[in-house]
């Protein structure tokens, strides 16, 4: 790997991270005693319905992280490099090297179809055998294969992962960094390359689909007219991270042990272990898990389940602050930490609760919720149910894996969820590490800084400088009755 920086030396790195309701931009220091964070930039990322159906506009996000980049170049210097990381399964479909139309929202209910063909065709246990990914209505392939139905493929000559598109616009290289390639439901397992066998099965064009790349691959600087464009420093070199948000979050989870199991919790939670090798059981199949590629050719076997998106909707219905976000906020979560147990939970992994609409309503029908709730009450039995599915979870990521886990570590804007880290604690009974937050930018900064050479290469090395810089908050669990 060449070298772009002194062994040691510090480099200022920039982590573009999109997320389903916001986006951020965060500025780094990165070198061999430590990583700090001097700054970020936050923006809204809206969906749009447009075309038919609900879209994001990467028009828009692609100017607004521009935008927040080049304000933290004025305030902190120029950036040595910068990367984009997001959440995984939607896709830029591209026609001569331009942006064919807005992305389709993965939550944009315009699968069923694809699935049903796609599982008659192939069968789920070949499905899961050959890919090592469970079925969800939002995965890459049959997005795709509901893309080529309605015609969209015809007018296509590639398709980019939304992490892989926005480095395309800076950079002009146009590849598919693994991590995020994994989660398409089209890689097979063992190799880790696409699946050309399957992919013709699907009747997907092959050249659609662009080299997978490991993370940490330098792209090369930006492309000039972007830096003329934006402002942005035209000897930045622009960087595949782990383009998975997950996967760059648990690259800096912060431990170097082996008998942990980990929740990255933000819009969606996704809860496991870090594994050698994939795991292809039907036992795993069944219990709905997945294999996805983290770095260093980890395997992350996990579970997909709703996340803070539940909590957070209700939330928006009732008119309150989401949670982190002030003295309200706060005095909300306080009041529901005072509230006893509710007498009866409800299923976060049903189906029901991940497509848009009244979260509320679908709670009434699901879980007994009263037509006018107190938010208190909302919060508790959300909070909870929650905690309790997690802590479960956790304990079948080990048993399906052969992993001990003696301990959990919560990622992610969830982990400053104090109420949520104790109940997992106690429904785990396990201690439960809570933090970074900002696990996700830290990792995508840590990937940058090895890549340039600033850094070593061991991940044990690079998840002890997040420990010493942003330990973690320990919960020892209590003694939970089974609700």
């Amino acid at each position: 790997m060449a070298s772009f920086a002194r062994p040691g030396s510090p480099v200022r790195l920039a982590a573009v991270d999109f997320g389903g309701s916001s986006g951020r931009v965060v500025a780094g220091v990165v070198d061999a005693d430590g990583i700090r964070i001097e700054g970020l930039e936050r923006f809204e990322n809206v969906p749009m319905t447009w075309g038919g159906g609900l879209r994001w506009n990467a028009d828009e996000l692609f100017e607004r992280a521009t935008r927040a980049t080049c304000l933290l170049q004025q305030r902190f210097g120029v950036f040595d490099a910068l990367a984009v990381d997001s959440w995984s399964t939607d896709y830029a479909l591209m026609a001569g090297g331009q942006l064919l139309e807005q992305p389709f929202h993965q939550r944009e209910p315009r699968t069923l179809d694809a699935m049903r063909e796609v599982h008659d065709t192939v069968g789920t246990w070949p499905l899961y055998e050959r890919t090592g990914q469970s079925s969800l209505p939002i995965m890459t392939r049959y997005q795709l294969v509901a893309d080529r139905d309605r015609g969209a493929l015809a007018r296509a000559d590639g398709m980019l992962m939304l992490p892989d598109y926005f480095a395309h616009r800076l950079s002009g290289i146009a590849v598919t960094e693994r991590t995020n390639a994994t989660t398409t439901g089209l890689v097979e397992v063992r190799t880790g390359e696409w699946d050309d066998a399957l992919i013709e099965t699907l009747r997907l064009p092959r050249g659609l689909f662009a080299d997978i790349v490991p993370a940490g691959t330098v792209l090369g600087s930006l492309r000039r007219e972007v830096s003329a464009k934006t402002g942005i420093d035209a000897a930045t070199r622009v960087v595949a991270v782990a383009s998975h948000d997950t996967a760059s979050a648990i690259a800096a989870l912060p431990s170097t042990r082996d008998d942990v199991a980990y929740i990255s919790l933000g819009t969606w939670s996704l809860v496991g272990v870090e594994t050698p090798a994939p795991v292809i059981t039907r036992a795993a199949m069944r219990a709905g898990f997945t294999n996805e590629g983290g770095i260093d050719d980890r395997n992350r076997f996990l579970r997909i389940l709703a996340g803070m998106w539940i909590l957070n909707r209700c939330l928006a219905e009732l008119g309150e602050p989401l949670p982190g976000s002030g003295p309200r906020s706060s005095e909300l979560l306080g009041r529901a930490a005072d509230l006893p147990r509710p007498a009866a939970l409800f299923d976060p992994t049903d189906p029901v609760f991940i497509a848009p609409g009244s979260m509320l309503e679908r709670l009434r029908q699901h879980a007994d919720l009263p037509a006018d709730p107190e938010p208190a009450h909302v919060v508790r039995l959300v909070v909870e149910s929650l905690a309790a599915c997690f802590a479960r979870t956790a304990h079948e990521a080990a048993e399906l894996s052969g992993r001990p886990v003696r301990e959990i570590h919560i990622v992610g804007g969830g982990s400053q969820n104090t109420l949520l880290c104790r109940l997992v604690a106690d429904y785990a009974g396990l201690p439960v590490l809570a933090g970074p937050a900002e696990a996700t930018a830290l990792g995508n900064l840590l990937v940058q800084a090895r890549a340039l050479g600033a850094i070593g290469s061991d991940v044990g090395e690079l998840r002890s400088l997040v420990r010493r810089g942003f330990a973690p908050v320990r919960f020892e669990p209590s003694a939970v009755p089974t609700p």
